[in-house]
């Protein structure tokens, strides 16, 4: 997808930062020798070598008794003796790994001192042999990695359907050092709905299999949410006493603890009583949740959203009074309440709601820039629409907020299909450059640091390019030809102009011959800035963005029309790199690339994580229905026993 509403919001909003510190192992215990030399370091790639075991299951009771017993002799008055038992665990590994876990708190100093050595010596086997390539690209160099990146790493999972995620977060639940990370990898296992048929059954498997018997918390966690589809009221008492552990914790001021967790623990339990009719006990678990939401706007927008969904009428209604100083002040919540009335079937009272919300603080302008996003993200795109022109009409015309809420809406209106609309957005953001040269010049000088999102070329070659679509619509070619003309005279290196003229139905050579030549200087053109730009990006965020959007602009013109397929892939790889295969434009594009390649089924695997994580994208939704249109296409075609080349394409999405 060629990032135009990411780079928006971008060049709007405060950037990133990253944390160099980088975890280092323990010290070892001081009475070391040379003959005691700690376990080598892990291997770049964060997969074990064979000199340590690999099995995710747990020890078997031989080995249980046997690594009790080295741990006991880890505070053996002979010095020889707690050598050669340091040594032996660190051959074990893994399997030792909860024994030692357990160890650290002995109270024998010791013990605790060697088994916190061996914790952060051991080489943990976080990439398995059948992982995918996704799976690895996350989990590589994990060890070396500080807090904050392995928390990115982890939110990576998120969007991966069961069957591929659950068990490398598994994994991290039962290894990661870091309560905290661990917790939050379980988490993102029990905050979603359960698979359902044999995913649940090989999801069940992975946990009992990976986790074993393991101790930790956020394993019994998991462990827990596993025993529930086997003993489910057993498993409902585990769960309590889990939530009362936790509520303890927080009251002692634990750093492992957070009203947070317990919140979204709530929230698994709730289902769970759902589940077995409990409708009562389930109510009073969501009145808990709303004095565990804290006081901020987005959390409150997501938990009255999920309120909705529960028809948990009366529990918004006391949210709002709980938090009516924030109802009062931001229009979002307010928002968030007319969709809660949206989904109970009250239509005249939603919209009033909205239109109340758009009352608020009606000179604060930015607070309306924000709530139209966020109503953008909950697929409420005609508030969004009335919120943007709110603040076109309230802004300055020679305001960049103003030009920003005019191109954000054109932007929207585009990826929903409305090509006249987002057109006729955009020409009255021409119409104020052509009168204003100060304005237009303050836009031009922008450059680079909007990826050109911004500027006058850009602005008029998309809005062109919407008249084309639109005309292509409504099935007159020539207006349709016109306006791509247009658009890729105001700004020559517009991807999505130049793919739309490559896809046009009726074409001589000569103008196929002249398209082909565009396009290939664009590609050109696209190189040189990412080979300017390569040199100064390794430590400067801001430049490493610029390359990150620069590459996906290659791989989405090439995996569109023609060229370097494989240096498209490797740009879109690396594109996504930037944002931990977090970001939908970028997979969108990445998902091309594979398509282009002749690896559907990674196209289709790759967009259906895209449509996860933007379901409301109009683009991505229409792209995702092309793969599967094609699949569908591809498997009748073998069971016809015909060439799959032989079958019809799918008509291109737009």
């Amino acid at each position: 997808m060629f990032w135009v509403a990411g780079v928006l919001v971008a060049a709007f909003c405060c950037g990133f930062g990253i944390s160099s510190a980088q975890d280092s192992p323990a010290s070892p215990p001081t009475d070391a020798t040379p003959n005691e030399k700690p376990p080598d370091a892990q291997p770049a790639d964060g997969q074990a070598t064979d000199k340590q075991p690999t099995d995710d299951g747990a020890a078997s009771e031989a080995q249980q008794a046997q690594i009790a017993g080295l741990i006991g002799q880890l505070g053996d008055a002979d010095y020889e003796t707690r050598a050669e038992a340091q040594r032996q665990l660190a051959r074990l590994g893994p399997l030792a790994f909860d024994a030692l876990a357990i160890a650290e708190g002995n109270s024998d100093v010791e013990i605790s001192r060697r088994a916190t050595y061996l914790l952060r010596s051991i080489r943990i086997p976080w990439i398995r042999d059948d992982d995918p390539a996704d799976v690895r690209q996350l989990l590589r160099n994990y060890d070396a990695l500080d807090e904050a990146e392995r928390r990115q790493r982890i939110d990576g999972f998120a969007a991966m359907p069961s069957d591929v995620s659950t068990g490398p977060l598994c994994r991290i639940v039962r290894y990661e050092k870091r309560s905290s990370l661990a917790k939050k990898a379980a988490l993102l296992i029990a905050d979603r709905p359960p698979p359902e048929g044999e995913t649940l059954d090989r999801q069940r498997a992975t946990i009992r299999r990976t986790l074993g018997a393991s101790r930790r918390t956020a394993a019994r966690w998991l462990l827990a949410y596993e025993k529930f589809f086997a003993e489910p009221d057993e498993a409902l008492a585990e769960w309590e006493k889990i939530l009362a552990e936790e509520t303890a914790a927080l009251a002692r001021r634990s750093g492992d603890a957070s009203a947070e967790q317990i919140f979204r623990l709530r929230k698994r339990q709730y289902a769970m009583l759902v589940a077995r009719g409990r409708t009562d006990d389930a109510q009073t678990v969501i009145g808990q949740m709303v004095l565990l939401v804290p006081a901020e706007t987005p959390r409150l927008v997501e938990f009255v959203e999920w309120l909705g969904k529960a028809e948990a009428w009366a529990a918004i209604d006391d949210l709002a009074k709980r938090h009516a100083a924030l109802f009062e002040r931001q229009p979002i919540l307010v928002y968030a309440l007319a969709n809660a009335q949206l989904s109970a079937g009250k239509q005249d009272e939603a919209e009033a709601t909205a239109r109340r919300a758009l009352a608020i603080r009606p000179m604060e302008l930015e607070t309306h820039v924000e709530a139209a996003m966020r109503l953008v993200d909950l697929g409420l795109f005609a508030w969004a629409e009335r919120e943007w022109r709110f603040v076109i009409e309230k802004s300055p015309q020679d305001s960049g907020l103003s030009i920003y809420a005019g191109a954000m809406m054109a932007s929207i209106l585009q990826d929903q299909a409305e090509y006249l609309k987002a057109a006729e957005a955009r020409k009255a953001i021409v119409e104020r450059f052509e009168a204003n040269a100060s304005l237009r010049e303050q836009f031009e000088s922008a450059g680079d640091a909007l990826d050109d999102a911004l500027t006058p070329k850009r602005i008029r070659a998309a809005m062109d390019y919407c008249y084309a679509m639109h005309y292509a619509a409504s099935g007159d070619a020539a207006k349709q030809v016109e306006h791509l003309e247009k658009a890729v005279a105001a700004d020559p290196n517009d991807a999505d102009v130049l793919i739309a003229l490559y896809r046009l139905s009726y074409q001589d050579d000569a103008r196929r011959a002249r398209t082909k030549r565009r396009i290939e200087r664009a590609t050109r053109a696209m190189q040189i800035k990412i080979d300017q730009l390569a040199p100064i990006a390794t430590e400067d965020r801001d430049f490493r963005s610029m390359l990150a959007r620069r590459h996906n602009e290659y791989a989405w013109l090439v995996s569109n029309t023609f060229g370097d397929f494989d240096r498209a892939l490797e740009y879109a790889i690396k594109s996504n790199d930037f944002s931990n295969n977090l970001a939908a434009g970028g997979l969108d594009t990445l998902a091309r690339c594979h398509f282009a390649k002749g690896d559907l089924d990674s196209a289709i695997r790759v967009q259906t994580r895209a449509n996860q994580l933007e379901p409301h994208s109009g683009a991505i939704a229409r792209q995702l229905a092309f793969f599967r249109d094609e699949a569908a296409r591809r498997d009748a075609a073998k069971r016809a026993a015909s060439p799959a080349g032989g079958a019809p394409r799918a008509t291109e999405p737009e």
